[in-house]
Formats: C-alpha cells, sequence, structure tokens
C-alpha cells in the first residue's frame, strides 16, 4: 500500500469529541468520512451511497450517515468529497465498516463514443452517458453492503485517528463469466489503519528575470512526492493530502522539450512530520529550450 492517498479511498479521520487524550470507553468520538478517485479503466462509476455503518462495536450497528450521496467516482479524481462529517459515536472497538450502495451505472469505453453503459436493476437516481446496453449486478450490495474489514479492531479512543479505506474502481466492475455481457459490482476495498498523517504543499516561483514562454505555462510542469504525480495549478501549487510521516523524494518535471535549473536541485529529499502541513518552495533559476 503506497503512503500517499492512492486509488479511489474513503478517508475516515476519528478523533474525540471530549477532552484531548481522553479515554473513557464511555465517552464519544466524532467521525468524519472524505471520498476520493484516482484513474482507472472505466470511464464512468455513477454510484448512489445510502448509508455507511460502523458495526460490531458498543451498542451493535451504528448508523453513520443517513443522507446519502451519489456521484460520478471519477470525477473525484485528485479531489475529496466529504461524506460523513463530524458524527459523534460511542468510544470503543468497532470490527468494520460497510457502505451501503442502492445503485449504480458504470460507462465502459468501447474505443468509440459514446460509452457502453451498464446500470443496475431498478435504478431511479443514477445516470450515465452512453448507450445503455446491459444490467451492471450489485450482489446483496444495497442490503448488507460493501463489507471493509481491518486487520484489527477499528478502535475510538481519543487519540486521533484515520483509517484508510482503498476503493479500486479498475478491479471492482468486471464482465460476468458466462458470455452473457451483464457487468457486476464486486468491489475490491482493503482497510488501513494511518495515524497522525500530515500534508505537503509546494509552490514554485520564478527566480528575477526569469520568464516562461506562452506556451508552456506551470499547468504543464509535473510535480511528484514518492512517485504520486499532479500537474501544478495555475499558480504553480500543488498539494498532497493524508501523507504518512516519513521521507520522500519530491521532482518537479518541465514540460517537454524545455530545462530547467531549480534551487534546490529536483529531485530532492522531504521529511514528513507527523501531524502537520510541510511548506515547500522550489524556485526556477534558468528556463530554456532543449
Amino acid at each position: 500500500m503506497r503512503r500517499i492517498l492512492p486509488g479511489l479511498m474513503m478517508i475516515v479521520a476519528v478523533a474525540t469529541a471530549a477532552a484531548c487524550g481522553s479515554t473513557d470507553p464511555a465517552g464519544d468520538g466524532t467521525l468524519t468520512i472524505l471520498l476520493t478517485d484516482a484513474d482507472g479503466e472505466v470511464e464512468q462509476a455513477v454510484v448512489k451511497i445510502e448509508r455507511i455503518e460502523l458495526v460490531g462495536g458498543p451498542g451493535g450497528p451504528l448508523l453513520l450517515d443517513d443522507s446519502g450521496w451519489m456521484g460520478d467516482l471519477t470525477d473525484l479524481r485528485n479531489d475529496i468529497v466529504t461524506l460523513v462529517g463530524e458524527t459523534v459515536v460511542p468510544q470503543g472497538n468497532y470490527s468494520q465498516l460497510r457502505v451501503i450502495v442502492s445503485e449504480a451505472c458504470i460507462g465502459v469505453d468501447t474505443g468509440e463514443a459514446p460509452d457502453d453503459v451498464y446500470v443496475s436493476s431498478d435504478a431511479a437516481s443514477v445516470e450515465c452517458d452512453g448507450n445503455e446496453v446491459g444490467d451492471l449486478g450489485m450482489p446483496s450490495l444495497p442490503q448488507t453492503g460493501i463489507k471493509v474489514i481491518f486487520q484489527g479492531p477499528i478502535e475510538v479512543t481519543g487519540d486521533q485517528k484515520i483509517l484508510l479505506l482503498d476503493f479500486d474502481v479498475a478491479q471492482s466492475f468486471g464482465k460476468q463469466a458466462g458470455g452473457s455481457g451483464r457487468w457486476v459490482m464486486d468491489p475490491t476495498i482493503h482497510g488501513v489503519v494511518l495515524e497522525f498523517s500530515s500534508s505537503v504543499n509546494l509552490t514554485v516561483e520564478l527566480a528575477d528575470g526569469v520568464t516562461l514562454p506562452d506556451p508552456p505555462t506551470f499547468e504543464d510542469f509535473t510535480a511528484s512526492l514518492g512517485g504520486d504525480g499532479q500537474a501544478l495549478s495555475a499558480g504553480g501549487t500543488a498539494s498532497w493530502l493524508f501523507v504518512v510521516p516519513d521521507d520522500y523524494e519530491l521532482d518537479l518535471v518541465p514540460p517537454a522539450g524545455f530545462t530547467m535549473t531549480t534551487t534546490p536541485t529536483v529531485p530532492f529529499n522531504v521529511t514528513v512530520e507527523p501531524s502537520g502541513a510541510e511548506d515547500v518552495t522550489i524556485t526556477i533559476d534558468s528556463f530554456q529550450t532543449e
């Protein structure tokens, strides 16, 4: 598992609602669940999440959210949305999370526009662009949901904790065996416990007298932290969230056909400390065509 937010993920931030450091088993804690996605083979994956349950703890199944969320998971690449915000839960140990998905549709790239669309039975809300050609099976997902089981119990105490759920879109949808042409949603989700995660914020600036041709712009540069690459924003910035404390290589690659020198010289190592934000600046000292 990579140490920086990978794949399609839900993040469950766990923090106490009482005094800092409280470990009172009768106390409460709060959960915040975020959702994001990275590149996958499915072009569209619109799901309706009815609710999320935290089960196997004090008092039996616990409803975290019944307001629901609907959206295209592939739109969340390099973005995050909040599924559950600061829901109060009793402190204690929980065995698993369940994500109840009532409807879904996918758009599959055929090599030519439009996509082939597969829709779950009785779907009333989800929509995918393209030609509907078949059914999307979701065995038991509207009833028992997607079960996310961790290597150990999910411990909600006074200490801040992050539960990382890696939901792999590319591996979660596939054709049913037997040549029926039907697609099936069989989610692959792995749970990992991360503690005291941090963020890294990069700013790229030009030294005095250095200019960029138009094009390229900052958006044509690629920055990467520990191999996790992304394009710079128009203002020359990039950010990585939920980074596990460790040493990482930070690199900045210019657009094709150009060379540059920087301060500090790239790539270089960045040490990420627990529970903080690491602000890094790279200055482009020269920029020219190859």
